[in-house]
């Protein structure tokens, strides 16, 4: 009798084992897919238990050096940018600069304390009718010209922390200059102030992740062409302009001459918390 149901069982098992494989299957296919959703479930816990959602960000930091034409003061600091998909953050001894080019919004955050302030980017170019606002049109013509660029090229090289760098000048209000007037006006403007200046740069095309700063550059051009006085905040406007990566800038402000120099350029992951505004000034 048990040779018989053996044998039974045996036929029944050969007639179903397609579909026992395919039961097998299932199952570990199932507990393949909850494995990696409590793999990526645990990842992310872990994220935002330590510093919050990560993301990728280039990040390039200047050695500063800062002094008078007299030699009467020197100083010496840090300049951080920090330069993910919709955000750049500018970090200085004095403050932090939050620029969130997803909704056009620059934030100013001092390191003293004092309230953080909020200027909403343009979307677009500014154009007003003088029919309409004469007194308006005035301001924004000056705006034009405090944000008018020139840059001049030449044939000089020197080596920079072992890159060859050309110099480029740019002249910042460029279009200021037909005027030739004896004090240069000065505006004020996402809470710094604009005039006419000019600062040397020193560029090279063989930084490392080159091509992925020109590419955000490229992204982020509507922004720069409407508010051309950003390119002063965050450089990155003036990269295609410039045709290399600036590996030491040199500014010069009336008697004050600044010199950054850089240190680092590396990507990494970062905690997205670094974008993240006062909730006073959001």
């Amino acid at each position: 009798m048990s040779k018989i149901i053996q044998h039974i069982f045996h036929e029944e098992l050969q007639n179903d084992l397609p579909k026992v494989w395919k039961t097998k299957c299932m199952v570990s296919l199932s507990l393949i897919i909850v494995g990696l959703l409590n793999f990526i479930y645990f990842t992310v816990t872990i994220k935002e238990v330590h510093g919050g959602m990560q993301v990728p960000a280039i990040i390039y930091t200047y050695d500063q050096e800062s002094g008078s034409v007299a030699g009467d003061f020197h100083g010496i600091g840090e300049k951080k940018y920090s330069i993910a998909s919709s955000y750049a953050l500018i970090e200085t001894d004095k403050e932090k600069v939050i620029i969130d080019y997803k909704r056009n919004v620059l934030f100013r955050i001092p390191r003293n304390g004092t309230t953080c302030k909020q200027f909403k980017l343009a979307d677009k170019p500014i154009h007003i009718s003088a029919e309409k606002d004469r007194d308006s049109l005035v301001q924004q013509r000056m705006l034009d010209l405090l944000g008018s660029i020139k840059v001049y090229y030449s044939d000089i090289y020197k080596d920079i922390l072992g890159y060859q760098c050309s110099k480029k000048t740019v002249q910042f209000a460029a279009d200021l200059r037909m005027f030739r007037m004896v004090v240069a006006p000065v505006i004020e403007k996402f809470g710094q102030q604009f005039s006419e200046t000019a600062s040397d740069y020193w560029v090279s095309e063989t930084v490392p992740l080159y091509d992925s700063i020109i590419k955000t550059a490229v992204e982020r051009r509507p922004v720069f062409e409407a508010n051309p006085l950003l390119l002063q905040i965050d450089f990155m406007g003036l990269l295609q302009k410039l045709k290399g990566f600036p590996i030491q800038i040199i500014r010069k402000d009336g008697l004050v001459r600044t010199t950054e120099t850089l240190r680092h350029i590396e990507k990494k992951n970062i905690s997205k918390d670094v974008f993240t505004v006062p909730s006073e000034c959001d």
